[in-house]
Parts: structure tokens; C-alpha cells; sequence
């Protein structure tokens, strides 16, 4: 089962809702768990496009994160 596929887990996480809900929908994973995030650096660079209409730049890394930190996902970057 370890290291999971997310797309496997949760196959509707094709979109930052989707993300979500895997995590507090009664579905997917159940937190609270650790994520060990391989390779964070490259994602942070593929996810630093920034979201438009949000009062403070934020990019898609930032609220993937904040995301797993309000469903109490502790995150380990590597």
C-alpha cells in the first residue's frame, strides 16, 4: 500500500476542491496523518503559477498547503 499513489487513493483529485474533500469528505484518506512529499522542490516549482482574484499572491503550492495544514495533515517536505 506505502508509498500511496494519490490518484489511486483518490481518484477525484484532479482539482484543489477535489483535494478537499478526500480529506473530510468521508471518503479517501482520514486524517490526521504525515505526508511525506518527495521531491517538494520541483512541485513547488510547478505549482508556483499564481491564483488569480485572491487579495495576497498565493500559488497553487501555498494553498496545497494550507490545505493539508486545516485538515491537519502534518507535511514533511523533502
Amino acid at each position: 500500500m506505502w508509498p500511496l499513489n494519490w490518484r489511486t487513493a483518490c481518484p477525484l483529485a484532479c482539482n484543489l476542491d477535489a483535494l478537499d474533500d478526500c480529506l473530510c469528505g468521508g471518503f479517501g484518506a482520514r486524517t490526521p496523518f504525515t505526508l511525506i512529499w518527495q521531491d517538494s522542490q520541483i512541485a513547488r516549482g510547478s505549482l508556483a503559477t499564481s491564483i488569480e482574484g485572491m487579495d495576497e499572491p498565493f500559488t497553487y503550492y501555498d494553498v496545497i498547503l494550507s490545505i493539508f495544514q486545516d485538515r491537519d495533515v502534518a507535511v514533511v517536505l523533502r
